[in-house]
């Protein structure tokens, strides 16, 4: 699946390697107001990139400066915070993925995150195969296939390169829905001191076998009953319940999946309070599926 995604906008991509971007990085507003103009120019831009791979007639040097006009362009916009609905990060991160250095990459990296967050699904797999490509220019060999869903190995050298925030705690993608946005600071905080928790809880022995390991790689936090279940059915089917019948919060597949703070504290008392929230995401953490 995650091929047939990035191969819409461009060709397979090329080998990675540490050199200078042109254009540079400028600095990214991700939170920009909404431009239909500006989107449906990214995506004419997506679309010649595409058609660009198909030509048998053009040069790689055509290639590569055709790239970086059309890079330019979508920095431009991106600075500009013209680029705001998660299709939008989607496609100029599959823009960015085809480039061969490392803070186009990152960036890549950076704007399918915000993408996922923010509800595409597509760009998980993006996240995951960006993540491969970034780390080769940081020297790092990773192992095994990236399918979108299982090659944990990549994302905990990612989370140690830049998503650490301290030993054994990470910064994790975040999805939200958008009447949880306000808190989502406050929600992350939460999941960190809910690491700091769990890691403290765990004997010393058990670290010692794990070093450098993330116990996860994104979280999804939900303020519906019905979303919570069917996100909980899709990661771990087998164990589906009646979304009444479930945890507040459940590990699978790597994912922490779990209700609000206000609808854990309706579902269960014990885990009002801003304390007992995080003691619920860290027994959550303790129990890996």
């Amino acid at each position: 699946m995650a091929i047939a995604i990035l191969i819409s906008c461009g060709a397979p991509a090329p080998r990675s390697v540490v050199e200078s971007c042109r254009p540079p990085v400028q600095t990214v507003n991700f939170n920009g107001t909404a431009d239909d103009a500006a989107s449906a120019r990214l995506q004419a831009l997506c679309d010649a990139q595409t058609s660009s791979r198909a030509s048998e007639r053009a040069t790689l040097s055509e290639l590569v400066k055709a790239d970086e006009v059309r890079r330019a362009e979508v920095l431009t916009m991106l600075h500009e915070g013209r680029l705001a609905a998660p299709r939008d990060f989607h496609l100029a991160g599959t823009l960015f993925f085809y480039s061969t250095c490392a803070d186009h990459l990152r960036l890549a990296l950076d704007l399918a995150r915000h993408a996922w967050e923010r509800g595409s699904a597509e760009s998980w797999p993006l996240y995951v195969r960006t993540a491969r490509r970034w780390l080769e220019t940081q020297g790092i060999k990773a192992a095994g296939e990236s399918d979108g869903a299982r090659t944990w190995s990549n994302l905990d050298a990612v989370n140690q390169r830049f998503n650490k925030t301290e030993e054994g705690v990470y910064r994790v993608p975040l999805k939200l829905p958008s009447s949880l946005e306000a808190e989502r600071e406050s929600i992350q905080n939460a999941i960190r001191a809910a690491q700091r928790l769990a890691r403290n809880d765990t004997p010393n022995s058990a670290h010692d076998s794990v070093p450098n390991k993330s116990q996860f790689d994104r979280a999804a936090i939900f303020d519906d009953e019905a979303a919570y279940g069917k996100a909980l059915d899709q990661l771990a089917p087998a164990e589906h319940a009646a979304p009444a019948r479930l945890p507040c919060a459940v590990l699978a597949e790597r994912t922490l999946v779990a209700l609000s703070p206000t609808l854990a504290a309706k579902r269960d008392p014990s885990a009002a309070g801003d304390e007992n929230y995080v003691r619920l995401l860290a027994q959550a953490l303790g129990k890996r599926r």
